[in-house]
């Protein structure tokens, strides 16, 4: 059999699953709130009866690890480690604000290259954010990320632009290489004041789990994939504001 791929997306209130198996990628998208622990496994159940497959066919399988929901990051964690080590499947771990950058420059939402700033929610007032280059042929980060509790300082665009617009008259090919002169922002809305710099255009998308399986086959993020054996692949969440024990950790600590 062909290799099967299962991914789990539950790092907001969304709980999303998507399969992809004979040529074809079926998902299931459900907004759930709290309730993800209830329906994620029949969500799963009811994919693979639609593939006329079985669990242990499964040969890859990628969850979004996170920043996102303390709760939702670990179930969606539990079931992938879980159903890799049944179908001794390889298990992928995707960066969920990655993922955001990666849902809004699909083709069909017609921007592709530019430069985009990924923010979610943290709790009370604090914010997870990153920011990427993403042309036709790479991925750059230019803001690692981290957890902040203020507006942030941006990175000046400036010389990241020049250094675009070169590459873009080198590139005869992609006439979209071009890049527009602002971040495009993924993921929650901008919480502090409008920023002229700022394209809210793409704001409001959730992650979903189809996302990530296109993202394996894009060279472009392929490489961002943390592979994991599958009693390592742990999710990426947020403590408390003394960093935890964890790699998150507020600005400026």
């Amino acid at each position: 059999m062909s290799s099967v791929c299962l991914a789990l997306e539950t790092s907001s209130e969304t709980c999303s699953v998507a399969l992809a198996a004979h040529g074809e990628t079926i998902e299931d998208t459900r907004v759930l709130g709290r309730t993800h622990n209830e329906h994620l496994l029949g969500m799963i159940d009811g994919l693979c009866q639609r593939a006329d497959i079985t669990p242990t066919d499964i040969s890859h399988v990628l969850y979004s690890a996170g920043p996102g929901s303390f709760t939702g990051v670990r179930i969606a964690a539990s079931a992938a480690m879980a159903i890799a080590l049944a179908s001794d499947a390889r298990l992928y771990c995707v960066n969920s604000l990655l993922a955001l950058v990666a849902a809004a420059s699909e083709p069909e939402r017609k921007q592709g290259s530019g430069f985009y700033l990924a923010l979610r929610r943290s709790r009370k007032d604090a914010y997870y954010i990153c920011a990427y280059q993403l042309t036709s042929h790479a991925l750059s980060q230019i803001l690692p990320p981290r957890l902040v509790t203020r507006i942030p300082s941006l990175p000046d665009l400036s010389l990241h632009i020049e250094q675009a617009r070169s590459q873009a008259s080198l590139d005869r090919h992609n006439l979209a290489a071009e890049p527009l002169q602002c971040w495009h922002l993924v993921g929650d809305e901008w919480p502090w004041a409008m920023d002229a710099s700022v394209d809210t255009g793409y704001a409001g998308d959730k992650p979903k789990a189809d996302t990530l399986i296109r993202m394996l086959d894009d060279h472009r993020f392929a490489s961002t994939f943390d592979t994991a054996g599958a009693r390592s692949g742990l999710p990426v969440y947020v403590g408390g504001a003394d960093g935890g024990d964890h790699p998150w950790r507020f600005a400026g600590q």
